[in-house]
């Protein structure tokens, strides 16, 4: 009885994961289309402004998706 709870409640965390993930990568692109936008749009004094915030984006995803990466080989 408390193994299947315990089954249940790793299925509904693994799902809530898997969802939280999804919004995750859809919030990064709709960032990197901002950024892009920004880009585009602001003047040239501003840029390096943008590249920096781009490449710190870029590192911070980089990381996020090896720190997940991990986990999920954790689990395995």
């Amino acid at each position: 009885m408390r193994r299947q709870r315990l089954e249940q409640e790793v299925a509904r965390l693994r799902e809530e994961r898997e969802m939280l993930s999804e919004q995750l990568e859809e919030e990064r692109q709709i960032l990197g289309q901002i950024l892009g936008y920004l880009k585009e749009r602001l003047p040239d004094e501003l840029q390096p402004l943008v590249q920096e915030a781009t490449s710190v984006f870029m590192e911070k995803n980089h990381k996020e998706e090896q720190e997940r990466e991990s986990i999920w080989e954790m689990e395995l």
